[in-house]
């Protein structure tokens, strides 16, 4: 019995376990963000990449694109996903500690991964390494559940059954400490024998004006907030936002950034969310 996270027994069956997440939908959404601030970004970073669901898309269209996650068996499975593109990047990185893998034009980070990051200073850190990370006039955009969306959870536990596995998810909500904790219990069917694994997943948040503070002192000089899929002004009553960061205060365009909202608020509700 092992109790991890994102360990191989996760990593093999996250996909399948997370099927229903429209990744081209938010692939779509970042796009046009990137075109409301006038973005047309070629080297392109993920913080917490997993399995590269996202990065397939970006891969399409980037001339670098980079890869950086804390678990080697996510890693493991992204490589084999993109290992026909020989410009993407893969490192081992706790995007919280130092690094420095270049200028980019583009950082992004999706699916409330930075919601793992359990301590406030942490949080900061990961902000200070994008703001080192960009170039001077490059964006970095994630999002985040919020402290509404994780104490709204219900507690229980459901089954997820695959073709070779069954999972057992169970909720559990720590109010004290504004945490939403998963628990997972594997049963993977390896033919004469069921390997049985445990993991915890933890996610906490943070109020609004913390997380444009801590933007703020790493260094970013704008910094908006949506209602996530939206271009609406984040609330802390909203489910997920969408922090968009920059280290200089782009040139303002009226017209143009009315016109794209304009245009997401048409097609969005048409675009395929699989």
């Amino acid at each position: 019995m092992e109790s991890q996270s994102y360990t191989s027994s996760f990593a093999v069956i996250y996909d399948d376990v997370m099927q229903k997440v429209p990744y081209y939908y938010w692939y779509k959404y970042l796009k046009y963000l990137l075109k409301f601030y006038n973005k047309k970004p070629d080297n392109i970073l993920e913080l917490a990449c997993g399995t590269g669901n996202m990065l397939k898309y970006f891969a399409k269209e980037a001339e670098t694109l980079y890869g950086v996650d804390k678990s080697k068996d996510m890693l493991s499975v992204a490589q084999s996903k993109l290992r026909e593109y020989n410009f993407v990047n893969f490192f081992n990185t706790d995007m919280s500690e130092k690094y420095q893998y270049g200028e980019f034009d583009f950082i992004y980070s999706i699916f409330d991964s930075l919601n793992y990051i359990l301590n406030y200073e942490d949080l900061v850190d990961v902000f200070k390494n994008a703001h080192d990370n960009l170039n001077q006039d490059g964006i970095f955009i994630f999002d985040m559940n919020t402290i509404y969306r994780l104490m709204d959870i219900n507690e229980g536990t459901n089954k997820i059954e695959g073709e070779d596995y069954t999972c057992y998810w169970r909720d559990i909500i720590d109010r004290e400490c504004k945490r939403w904790i998963v628990e997972l219990n594997i049963y993977l069917d390896r033919g004469e024998n069921i390997k049985n694994f445990t993991e915890e997943h933890i996610e906490t948040s943070y109020s609004l004006k913390k997380i444009k503070e801590g933007l703020k002192q790493a260094g970013f000089k704008k910094v908006d907030i949506y209602k996530s899929f939206t271009f609406r002004t984040g609330k802390p009553k909203n489910n997920r936002i969408h922090f968009v960061a920059l280290k200089e205060k782009p040139k303002e365009n009226f017209i143009k950034e009315l016109f794209i909202k304009f245009k997401w608020n048409i097609i969005s509700p048409f675009i395929s969310i699989f």
